[in-house]
């Protein structure tokens, strides 16, 4: 094979584009990366968890337990109660924490309905859990 050099003059635009120095950028940034994304889900992983204790251990952030069984009862904080009764028994403070609970058969609009009447008061967060 022969090559054949040509000799472009120095006022001629060259059309094409010298990717070897955007290969070594996009290389060096996907060691660095690679090296650093462990250490970053880490600290993120490990505040999250700290964020989880501390919002734990707080005495207005006890938890509440809602189930909902198959049947169409409900269990309230380990009392049997009424739909009706559910609206009148949740209460109005802020930052309080229910865990919903449903059987794995219990209709999707009942569910719904739970989580829309649970969603109306403020302040209140919402865990969602099956058994």
């Amino acid at each position: 094979m022969s090559y054949k050099f040509h000799h472009e003059p120095e006022n001629e635009f060259r059309n094409d584009i010298n990717v070897v120095p955007l290969i070594d950028v996009i290389l060096v940034l996907l060691v660095i990366f690679m090296i650093a994304m462990p250490a970053i889900s880490m600290s993120v992983r490990s505040s999250s968890v700290q964020m989880q204790e501390s919002a734990d251990s707080s005495p207005e952030k006890e938890a509440l337990v809602l189930v909902l069984y198959e049947n169409g009862s409900l269990e309230y904080d380990g009392h049997p109660v009424s739909e009706d009764e559910l609206s009148g028994r949740i209460p109005s403070y802020s930052r309080t924490r229910i865990i919903v609970r449903a059987e794995e058969n219990v209709a999707f609009g009942r569910l719904n309905r739970i989580l829309a009447l649970l969603s109306a008061k403020p302040g209140i967060d919402l865990e969602i859990s099956g058994f």
